[in-house]
C-alpha cells in the first residue's frame, strides 16, 4: 500500500504570512522574489490570494510541482495545453454576487454573495498540443 506523506500546513500557512508580509510592505528586491512563489493564474496573470493561495501552495510542495502556474481546464486549452490523462484537479472558491430574481420594497434586484468553485490545474500536469499529436502519430 502506498504511504501519503502529509505536509505540514503550518509550515504552508507560516510561509504564505511571511511573503505577504513582505509584499505589503513593500521591500521591492524581496518583493519580486516572494511574488514569484505565489500562485499565478495563467489566463488573468494574478496571483492566488488567501486560502487558494494556501491551499495551492500546499499542493505544490505535497506534489512537488516546480511550476507556480494554474489554471482551469478551458483556460489551459486556450494556451494550447491538453491536461494530461488521468491528472485531477484542485478545488479553489471564488466569491461572486448574484441576483436573486426577486426585488426589495424599492423595485431593486436583491444580490446574493456566494462561493463558485473551480477545479484548477498546475502547468506541469499539462501537454502542448503539439507534442500531443507527435506522441499519438507515433503510436499509430
Amino acid at each position: 500500500m502506498k504511504k501519503i506523506k502529509r505536509i505540514n500546513q503550518k509550515e504552508v500557512n507560516d510561509e504564505l504570512s511571511r511573503i505577504i508580509t513582505i509584499v505589503n510592505n513593500g521591500v521591492k528586491e524581496k518583493r519580486k522574489v516572494l511574488l514569484k512563489k505565489l500562485p499565478k493564474n495563467i489566463k488573468t496573470g494574478d496571483w492566488y490570494t488567501g486560502g487558494n493561495a494556501g491551499h495551492l501552495l500546499g499542493v505544490r510542495k505535497e506534489k512537488k510541482y516546480k511550476s507556480n502556474v494554474w489554471g482551469t481546464f478551458l483556460q489551459w486549452k486556450e494556451e494550447g495545453k491538453i491536461v494530461s490523462k488521468g491528472e485531477h484537479g484542485y478545488k479553489i472558491m471564488r466569491p461572486v454576487t448574484k441576483k436573486t430574481g426577486d426585488f426589495d420594497d424599492n423595485g431593486n434586484e436583491e444580490i446574493v454573495n456566494v462561493r463558485k468553485f473551480y477545479k484548477v490545474f498546475n502547468e506541469e500536469q499539462t501537454t502542448p498540443e503539439r507534442e500531443l499529436e507527435k506522441l499519438q502519430k507515433v503510436e499509430k
